[in-house]
């Protein structure tokens, strides 16, 4: 019994960030900042949503490719359509669900 417990422990994927400390806070300063100037903002059961103007279309697909690239647990898709662009975030590991909730809130603190 002790035997399947270690495994499922073993098998489960790690949720970190692969960026420096200082990349990591630059980061999180970034988020703030586009956050500030979305439209509407929502989070439930692990998924964030996100509503921006469309003149930040390209500054939200760049941040989103960038944040794939450091963050491989998360899944950010990035539509635009007549309201504006959408910026949808969840996690693939409930443990990243903390990370998805925090980039919904005005000032989060700790790893993008």
């Amino acid at each position: 019994m002790r035997e399947q417990a270690a495994k499922a422990v073993d098998e489960q994927p790690e949720v970190l960030c692969t960026l420096s400390a200082d990349d990591a806070s630059d980061r999180v300063d970034e988020w703030r900042e586009i956050r500030r100037q979305a439209l509407a903002v929502s989070s439930d059961s692990g998924v964030t949503r996100m509503m921006f103007p469309l003149v930040l279309e390209r500054r939200v697909r760049e941040l989103a490719v960038r944040e794939r690239a450091c963050c491989s647990f998360l899944r950010l898709l990035v539509e635009v359509d007549q309201a504006g662009c959408h910026l949808e975030i969840r996690s693939v590991e409930p443990s990243g669900d903390g990370v998805v909730t925090m980039l919904a809130v005005e000032k989060p603190n700790g790893c993008c």
